[in-house]
């Protein structure tokens, strides 16, 4: 009989979820994009790898991003880094108080629907509403 792991694993809403798998479901599922002998040998380095690091393995895989949401995580990254190189720091350090992170976000909130109501123009510009 082949070794199942239970585990349960937190998804990016929080929601717990059950999963129970073999080793070589979560090789496959890891390896995804792998042929032939890569994942054969991919099968063997997962028998190789302890519990934890399995857990570990799958819970990445099962809390990474997709479409549109993948894009919003992939830009947020880009602006953490400049953030960084800007300012020498990330938000979750800087120890600014709070009336400070909510006057920029005020600021940036209004320059968002200045940005809306711009496009809006233009978009009535090009494409009159219907009435």
């Amino acid at each position: 009989m082949t070794p199942r792991f239970n585990h349960n694993i937190q998804n990016g809403s929080g929601d717990s979820v059950h999963v129970s798998t073999t080793l070589e479901n979560i090789a496959l599922t890891t390896l995804s994009g792998y042929d032939g002998e890569d994942l054969r040998e991919g099968i063997k380095e997962a028998k190789r790898m302890n519990q934890d690091a399995i857990i570990s393995a799958l819970a990445d895989a099962f809390n990474k991003p997709t479409g549109i949401e993948k894009q919003v995580c992939n830009d947020i990254a880009i602006r953490q880094e400049m953030g960084r190189n800007k300012y020498g720091t990330t938000v979750a350090e800087n120890p600014e108080q709070l009336r400070f992170w909510l006057r920029n976000l005020y600021e940036e909130m209004l320059d968002g629907a200045i940005y809306a109501k711009r496009a809006l123009i233009e978009l009535d510009n090009t494409n009159p509403p219907k009435p």
